[in-house]
């Protein structure tokens, strides 16, 4: 719920989930600017979203700033290799994005619009037949003192003037289209994902050594159907359980290209 109070060119927006902060006092971040109103009248600009609690000052407030990034949007076109996760729990979100880059880039750069005025318009689906929804951001991302985004960044480089931009913009797309970088920090499913970028239903089953030939079968089609495949380990004990001296870490979600 939100509610919005207009005074003169000014909308401040304040939020509340029906039982905290029913008095609209926390004031959301960010600012929307009406076209054609003020100096310039050059369009919308849209709140952040927020970045994870364990980021978050007391008072709400990000403890890291935003930094404007003016890289490409594709270095060499998409890549799986192009996908680096950052400091936040979310490894379904970079797993889905680098299997989608793999196997059906096509999916992305049809969902990803460059508004060609610093911001992007994200279209994901809903596989249920419900309407697309459009996310838009621009490249203002968390960004650590020392350098470098503090979320999601580009194998390329990490430099502001040159990172490739479309992994970073597509997290926080998926960030904005939940809630927030809290929302997605806490785990998810990659087929979420593939359902978000495509809008076909996705396949999500556990397997184990009753069903492992079958799963095995059917993974190997669905590669062979260049489809986006993504699998994910179970909790491994801090390491001490069955992927110990592995390689594989427990509770993590891994892209599988072959």
């Amino acid at each position: 719920r939100r509610a919005l109070s207009l005074s003169d060119t000014e909308v401040k927006l304040a939020a509340s989930d029906g039982r905290d902060n029913t008095s609209f006092r926390t004031k959301l971040p960010g600012f929307l600017e009406v076209p054609g109103a003020g100096s310039g009248g050059s369009g919308a600009q849209i709140a952040d979203p927020l970045p994870h609690k364990d980021d978050r000052k007391p008072d709400g407030t990000s403890r890291y700033d935003l930094k404007r990034y003016t890289g490409p949007l594709y270095v060499n076109g998409l890549s799986a290799d192009d996908v680096m996760q950052g400091n936040i729990g979310d490894c379904f979100l970079p797993a889905a994005a680098a299997a989608l880059a793999h196997s059906m880039p096509g999916a992305l750069r049809t969902m990803i619009k460059d508004d060609g005025n610093g911001k992007f318009t994200f279209t994901f689906k809903d596989p249920y037949g419900g309407r697309d929804k459009k996310i838009e951001v621009d490249a203002d991302f968390y960004s650590r003192s020392w350098g470098g985004p503090l979320y999601g960044a580009s194998s390329n480089s990490t430099d502001p003037a040159r990172m490739e931009l479309w992994w970073p913009l597509f997290e926080k797309a998926y960030a904005k289209l939940n809630g927030d970088f809290h929302s997605i920090g806490e785990g998810g499913s990659s087929s979420d994902v593939f359902e978000a970028v495509t809008g076909r239903v996705g396949l999500s089953e556990d397997f184990s050594a009753r069903n492992a030939d079958r799963m095995f079968t059917t993974i190997k089609q669905k590669l062979a159907q260049h489809l986006p495949v993504c699998m994910g380990t179970k909790d491994d004990h801090g390491g001490r359980g069955d992927f110990a001296n592995s390689g594989v870490f427990g509770d993590h979600t891994y892209t599988v290209l072959d």
